[in-house]
C-alpha cells in the first residue's frame, strides 16, 4: 500500500516541475493589412531615346524645304512636291554619313515638308 502514496507523490512533483511560473513572452501584434495609402506609387521612367538625329535632320530638312519653296515661289511655279520626291531629297542629303540613318532621313522628311508648305503658304 506504501507504493500507492509514493507513486502519487511521483506524479505531483512530476506534475510541479512541469509548471513554470514565469511570465509568458508578450504577444506578436498582427500585421496590419496594407492599405491604399502604404502603398509606393511606381514611377515611369522611360527608356532614354536619342533624339539627337531627328531633330538634326529636321533643322536639315527645314532649310532645305524653305529655299526649295523660295525658288519656285520666285519661278511662280505652283506644283508641290510629294512625299517620294521628299524621301528622295532625304536619301540623296543623307548620302554615305553613318550619322545619317534612318531617324535622321525622318526627320529631314518632317522638317522639309514643314518648311516648305510654310513658304509656299505665305505663312513665313
Amino acid at each position: 500500500m506504501r507504493a500507492i502514496p509514493a507513486f502519487i507523490l511521483a506524479i505531483t512533483f512530476a506534475g510541479l516541475a512541469g509548471c513554470d511560473d514565469s511570465t509568458p513572452a508578450p504577444m506578436k501584434k498582427a500585421a496590419e493589412p496594407e492599405g491604399v495609402a502604404a502603398l509606393k506609387v511606381p514611377e515611369n521612367v522611360p527608356p532614354p531615346v536619342d533624339t539627337q538625329p531627328y531633330e538634326d535632320g529636321f533643322a536639315a530638312g527645314g532649310k532645305a524645304g524653305e529655299a526649295d519653296a523660295l525658288a519656285r515661289k520666285q519661278r511662280k511655279e505652283k506644283r508641290t512636291v510629294t512625299d517620294e520626291e521628299i524621301a528622295v531629297f532625304a536619301l540623296e542629303a543623307a548620302g554615305a554619313n553613318p550619322d545619317r540613318g534612318a531617324k535622321w532621313q525622318q526627320g529631314f522628311i518632317a522638317g522639309y515638308r514643314y518648311d516648305f508648305e510654310r513658304v509656299m503658304k505665305g505663312l513665313r
